[in-house]
């Protein structure tokens, strides 16, 4: 339905995200069920089946609540990129500021503990799976505003600054990602789906 293109789109969309992700079906189901949500929300206005969407993917999968920040940075005004890419540098350094001082005189703490026990990722890891994704995000945000210098009407297109605004926020993870890489591969890899829509 976002696409004119499906044989493309399921070309890329199988081995870069689907394949990775067939053996998680309930996140898997659980994503693209609050996708669906946000889609009718934003694009179709139909609010009650978005509600639906919603409270089903996170039901399927309580980490799905983490799509809660695009209910209000959806509708940011003025430059959505940069406004995201300020936002998700306060996330970063505010996460590595409490995981690096903080921890420490917390760590006796049972769910303090927990937490930094489950941090097994290293930086380096981090880094080599997911700082290539900063240079798709940009070209992600410059093909956007070439294509709207080439058609006007694209501003006002609600599926078109959907799949632009669904391909962007992703990249709110990417500081925590580099040390909690299941976040990276939930949010990130999954979400390739939407560049994939917009460019083809």
């Amino acid at each position: 339905k976002l696409s004119k293109n499906i044989f493309v789109t399921t070309l890329l969309f199988i081995p870069l995200v689907f394949i990775f992700h067939s053996t998680q079906l309930r996140y898997f189901l659980g994503y693209y069920a609050i996708l669906l949500g946000f889609y009718y929300l934003y694009v179709q206005q139909k609010k009650s089946l978005a509600i639906t969407f919603m409270l089903f993917g996170i039901l399927s999968h309580y980490s799905l609540v983490l799509f809660i920040p695009l209910y209000f940075l959806y509708h940011i005004k003025g430059n959505f990129f940069k406004k995201i890419f300020s936002i998700t540098l306060i996330i970063f350094v505010g996460y590595t500021f409490l995981t690096s001082v903080l921890f420490p005189f917390l760590g006796n703490i049972r769910f303090i503990s927990y937490l930094k026990g489950d941090l097994v990722s290293t930086y380096l890891g981090g880094l080599f799976n997911f700082l290539p994704f900063i240079p798709l995000y940009i070209l992600i945000n410059e093909y956007y505003h070439i294509r709207i210098k080439l058609d006007k009407t694209l501003q006002e297109d609600k599926v078109f600054n959907f799949l632009y605004k669904m391909s962007i926020f992703p990249i709110i993870f990417i500081g925590l990602s580099f040390t909690v890489q299941v976040l990276g591969h939930r949010m990130m890899i999954t979400g390739l789906l939407f560049p994939i829509l917009l460019f083809f």
